[in-house]
């Protein structure tokens, strides 16, 4: 964020580690052992950590579900409201 002026926003989402959920770790690894490019889920607390020194726009560092959970005027509403899942992110602005 040191290259962009003040004014700018940082939005980050990524896939966050279910403490505990021996299920997907064992998914991880195999997903790993097809030779395919590995990838790591992260612990919400190092993705939050990247927007690290800015603001927060509302409502911050949420599941993705969660973001704007509100349906538009003129939007037909889902059968239920979101639900939390395993994907974490935010928007923030450098002052």
């Amino acid at each position: 964020m040191a290259r962009v002026p003040a004014g700018s926003y940082l939005t980050i989402c990524d896939g966050t580690h279910a403490a505990g959920d021996a299920a997907v770790q064992q998914a991880q690894e195999e997903y790993a052992d097809t030779g395919a490019v590995a990838y790591l889920n992260k612990h919400q607390h190092e993705i939050a950590s990247l927007f690290e020194g800015l603001e927060w726009v509302e409502p911050g560092f949420v599941s993705v579900p969660l973001w704007r959970p509100d349906v538009p005027e003129g939007v037909t509403a889902l059968p239920s409201q979101p639900q939390p899942i395993d994907l974490y992110g935010g928007m923030a602005r450098k002052a």
